[in-house]
């Protein structure tokens, strides 16, 4: 598939973004079960590059994803911040 589409999990997670070569890649949106969003980039059928995370209770974070996992994160002056991999 190339372009926009959606896949949906078995434990209920849906991805709704761009696709290429079957790959989610691009930008795209990751609806978790619990009600938490990520909202960014996509390479390789992984989070890379900036995104935000939506928490079910409202608390938001952008960050910077490698491989699918948040790397660190951006306060509101957009200046980095501790890193959630090794914090």
């Amino acid at each position: 598939m190339d372009g926009y589409g959606e896949y949906f999990w078995p434990d209920r997670r849906i991805y709704k973004g761009d696709f290429k070569k079957d790959n989610k890649e691009g930008n795209g949106v990751l609806y978790y079960p619990d009600g938490s969003i990520f909202i960014g980039k996509w390479f390789a059928n992984k989070q890379n590059g900036r995104g935000t995370m939506r928490q079910a209770n409202g608390e938001e974070k952008e960050g910077e994803w490698h491989d699918g996992k948040a790397v660190w994160w951006y306060d509101e002056n957009g200046e980095r911040y501790d890193s959630p991999m090794y914090s």
